[in-house]
């Protein structure tokens, strides 16, 4: 494309998609009418679908790289890239753009230790930090574990069941 600096591409139809590719192979694709957007895949079902892979190996596999860029010694706290989720909930903030849950990686150190720590919020509350794994695989949780009747709803007796030797973990 020669010209200028700002290119606008369009369709006559909202449904047709805006397709990108080299050599006659699709790379990506922006579906018309979803607005979904597919990156090695033809029919992206959701606003950012990856595609990759194929053999049964990880080669391929997609993964998201998020890079900071530093000019010099990472410092102790500093935060190297994470994700947040926000909700434009009516009641909430009277449907403003509300920050719910983020997941950031931080340096825990000027020796390229890292730590992820893990935010949510409760109720209508600000998200807080809830748990951190730190650089020597350590996981602190803020406000105690709940060990039955948690993600599963399982009711078990798990601690003493470990302590007999009659408890599996269901991984």
């Amino acid at each position: 494309i020669a010209g200028g600096s700002n290119k606008m591409f369009s369709s006559d139809s909202a449904s047709n998609p805006l397709i990108f590719g080299r050599n006659g192979s699709e790379d990506m694709r922006i579906n018309g009418g979803t607005g979904n957007v597919g990156i090695n895949t033809t029919a992206p079902l959701d606003l950012l679908h990856l595609q990759g892979g194929g053999a049964n190996d990880s080669v391929g596999a997609p993964i998201i790289r998020i890079q900071k860029t530093s000019g010099g010694a990472v410092n102790d706290g500093q935060t190297i890239g994470g994700i947040s989720f926000f909700v434009n909930d009516s009641g909430v903030q009277s449907g403003a753009s509300y920050e719910r849950a983020k997941i950031i990686a931080e340096s825990q150190n000027t020796s390229s230790g890292t730590r992820l720590e893990f935010w949510t919020g409760n109720s209508n509350a600000d998200i807080a930090e809830r748990m951190r794994i730190i650089a020597d695989g350590t996981m602190v949780v803020a406000n105690g574990i709940c060990i039955g009747n948690g993600i599963n709803n399982a009711s078990s007796n798990i601690l003493d069941d470990y302590e007999e030797g009659t408890w599996t973990p269901a991984l």
